[in-house]
């Protein structure tokens, strides 16, 4: 069964006809999608549940909190995210890099509310231990990549690097969300650059060589 998009015309969708499953995507969408415009602190079930035409008490079946609804957008999200990242990993560590990063700023444009909840969603109780949960994750990915598998035996100075890194590349992608530009595979590059510049002020000169090594994101 085909769900409605979030909006005016999510207010005729009859929730009760729809499987668990849709309930529950639907109410989702919903809340992804008016997260941008209340933010963090604002999305409430009562909101979630104006937003999509359903009663509270139904949004209350799927969701008890506005913390769960959000969490498991987000979890969706980023789910999705590391399916389309996985093809990358096995990669020498320049093309993995350069694809990784191109990936990931279409996907944070395809999925641009998804990412603007997973940029700013870690004040919520619960949500910022999954964010954070993630972002550890792939700091161990980049520095596993760098030749240290065990990455609390890494120098501090790169696990810093890396890892403010990861919160420039997320306020990169938000501030060309909003300008408009560069394209993406320029943007892709720009932070490729970055990553490498990191890594070399870190002290690990061949390690931004490997990541700095290949051509253009696009290629």
């Amino acid at each position: 069964m085909s769900v409605s998009e979030p909006g005016e015309g999510s207010r005729a969708v009859e929730l009760l006809e729809l499987t668990a499953h849709e309930r529950r995507q639907h109410l989702i969408r919903v809340a992804t999608e008016i997260f941008p415009a209340v933010g963090a602190d604002g999305l409430t079930l009562d909101r979630v549940a104006t937003a999509s035409g359903a009663p509270v008490s139904l949004v209350r079946t799927c969701f008890p909190t506005a913390d769960a609804l959000l969490s498991a957008g987000l979890a969706e999200a980023l789910d999705e995210l590391g399916e389309r990242l996985l093809p990358f990993l096995n990669l020498p560590p320049s093309d993995a890099a350069r694809r990784s990063v191109l990936e990931y700023v279409r996907w944070a444009e395809e999925r641009r509310d998804a990412f603007r909840c997973v940029a700013s969603a870690g004040s919520r109780h619960g949500i910022g231990d999954l964010v954070a949960a993630v972002r550890a994750q792939t700091v161990r990915l980049i520095v596993g990549e760098l030749h240290h598998p065990q990455v609390d035996q890494a120098p501090a100075a790169l696990r810093i690097a890396v890892t403010g890194w990861l919160s420039f590349a997320s306020a990169a992608i938000l501030a060309r969300a909003e300008l408009g530009a560069p394209d993406l595979e320029t943007l892709a590059d720009q932070l490729v650059v970055a990553l490498a510049g990191a890594i070399r002020a870190a002290g690990d000169e061949e390690g931004a060589e490997r990541v700095a090594a290949s051509g253009p994101a696009a290629s």
